[in-house]
């Protein structure tokens, strides 16, 4: 008699998709776009509250899920109809099977909630909301290549900007903790989050200046404007003169065999997002809604909260400082995937790991661990975690930097890729994340 195979052995099986815990059209969508690209052939669906203890895998409501979305999306599931859509039973311990909501009902009970708060989501956002699959944007930075998130994601804006300026300088000649380089590094984020601030929005409904704003023309203009030895006010960075030239979010980075490569940033928002659930269905909202530019129109007001790309209007999705990134070598071979949490503090965390492991050949633990800084626009303080010598912080203060000391910085979750072998590490600034290694 042959043994019933377990969660386990199903997820070892050639399996080629997982869809981790979420029923989300857009993630579903999302799934069977890459079901149709790739040509995969076995959907996968999981739920993370079993983690680590076991695999469990949705039952009907996986089933109901799914061609409930195939109904809504036919031209997104037309692939699926030779897939083999695998579901296992709920996991040894359990003995409360899971609810069966379907995103019908689910939607049902998001528009209730709404009305009866006073909400703006209405049963024809749900039915029109699709995944939007886009190029990624990229910029070349000492003969790697860089690969990030376009807009409406800022954050990766900030890091190709900010590449772009470093990269007018021999960073090689000085360390990556001294006074030298961290001037550079915050006067180089300080101006990428300058143009985020004015410029960045949901490319659907502005135009948003993307290749200007990470050109190398671009870089090097901010480039002549940065002192060596003195701080540049904010007051000093105009945002207009691109047209005068010719924290409770998460991350993980994959990398399987075949080498298929993931780098993937999500968020709630503050922690728990908004803080509110829609009765019956156990969904917690976020509090994206706070990512838009409340405060457009302002002439008073001259920070990203005024920004003309990221006014509130209908259908639209707001600016984020999400920061996913992967990296070529100078042969195009992949080295490098990695992101972080940390709302504003993203691209910071994401630029010292990159030029930490660029710039000064440092390993992979050595980047990540090395001591951020994060210089934002139109503000004057620049926040630093612990770590730095007293002598670099009174260097940076003669420079006129005024130091604000920081909690710790982003959380990124990389794997390196070099001679040696596919290295992972998770960040020991924030808890409960590690390195899996898949064992076929």
């Amino acid at each position: 008699m042959e043994e019933k195979k377990t969660a386990y052995d199903l997820l070892a099986d050639s399996v080629k998709i997982v869809l981790v815990g979420t029923t989300h059209p857009g993630n579903i969508g999302a799934s069977a776009r890459a079901i149709k690209t790739m040509g995969l052939k076995r959907l996968l669906l999981v739920s993370p509250k079993d983690f680590p203890n076991d695999v469990a895998m949705y039952r009907a409501k996986a089933a109901k899920d799914v061609l409930e979305q195939a109904e809504m999306h036919p031209d997104l599931f037309s692939a699926t109809k030779d897939c083999e859509l695998i579901i296992g039973t709920s996991a040894r311990n359990r003995k409360v099977p899971w609810p069966l909501v379907t995103p019908r009902q689910a939607g049902q009970e998001i528009v209730q909630a709404m009305k009866q708060n006073g909400g703006y989501i209405s049963a024809k956002d749900l039915k029109e909301y699709k995944p939007r699959f886009a190029d990624p944007i990229q910029t070349i930075y000492r003969n790697h290549k860089v690969l990030a998130h376009p807009p409406p994601a800022g954050g990766a804006a900030v890091l190709l900007e900010g590449l772009n300026i470093l990269e007018n300088f021999d960073t090689a000649k000085v360390g990556p903790n001294s006074a030298s380089f961290l001037h550079l590094f915050a006067e180089a984020l300080q101006r990428g989050h300058m143009d985020r601030s004015r410029y960045m929005g949901d490319p659907q409904f502005f135009g948003v200046p993307i290749k200007k704003i990470i050109s190398k023309e671009r870089a090097k203009s901010l480039a002549k404007s940065i002192n060596f030895q003195e701080a540049t006010p904010p007051e000093a960075l105009n945002p207009d003169s691109l047209f005068q030239e010719g924290e409770n979010t998460t991350h993980y980075s994959i990398i399987d065999k075949h080498g298929n490569v993931v780098s993937n940033t999500y968020t709630l928002g503050y922690s728990f997002g908004s803080g509110v659930t829609i009765p019956g269905t156990g969904i917690l909202l976020d509090n994206q809604m706070n990512n838009f530019a409340y405060q457009y129109g302002n002439p008073e007001v001259i920070d990203r909260s005024a920004s003309i790309g990221n006014r509130f209007e209908p259908g639209k999705r707001p600016m984020s400082t999400m920061t996913p990134i992967i990296i070529f070598n100078e042969k195009n071979e992949l080295k490098l995937i990695t992101g972080s949490p940390g709302g504003a503090l993203i691209p910071a965390a994401v630029l010292r790991v990159v030029t930490g492991i660029i710039d000064f050949d440092l390993n992979l633990g050595e980047a990540t661990m090395l001591p951020r800084l994060h210089k934002d626009w139109p503000y004057k303080n620049l926040r630093l975690e612990k770590g730095f010598s007293k002598d670099t912080l009174q260097i940076l203060e003669s420079y006129g930097h005024e130091l604000e000391e920081s909690k710790t910085m982003g959380s990124t979750q990389s794997i390196l890729i070099s001679s040696k072998g596919k290295e992972g590490f998770a960040d020991l600034r924030r808890p409960n994340a590690g390195v899996a290694i898949q064992i076929d």
